[in-house]
């Protein structure tokens, strides 16, 4: 099954990704935009709310790249206190894989305890 778009891409937190990629590859997928937000896996399974899926999202990022998705890009949203001590560990996850790590800003709203 082809697509009808040149470009396909989603943003998944990747959890399940693995299981459904050759689907997804199949209807056309060519981007992945992979969130993460830490690679510590009591870290992001905190921020996450997601208990054992560390593993399955890094699975989903070898694989993905694995079977030929063009464009894999991890977001990470950088985290004062949390995940600022792991940005050179995201960034060296690019040295034998053909990703792009992009840390975006944490943003405020009323329900996740942002502050000044």
């Amino acid at each position: 099954m082809g697509s009808l778009f040149k470009e396909v891409g989603i943003t998944t937190n990747g959890t399940v990704l693995a299981r459904k990629l050759d689907r997804l590859i199949d209807a056309g997928l060519t981007h992945l935009n992979l969130s993460i937000d830490s690679l510590v896996p009591e870290k992001n399974e905190l921020i996450t709310r997601r208990p054992n899926t560390t593993r399955n999202v890094l699975k989903s990022l070898d694989l993905a790249l694995e079977k030929g998705v063009q464009s894999v890009k991890l977001n990470i949203v950088a985290m004062n206190k949390f995940n600022c001590d792991e940005f050179a560990d995201f960034t060296e996850l690019t040295r034998d894989r053909d990703i792009d790590v992009r840390f975006i800003e944490f943003m405020p709203f009323s329900l996740n305890d942002w502050s000044n």
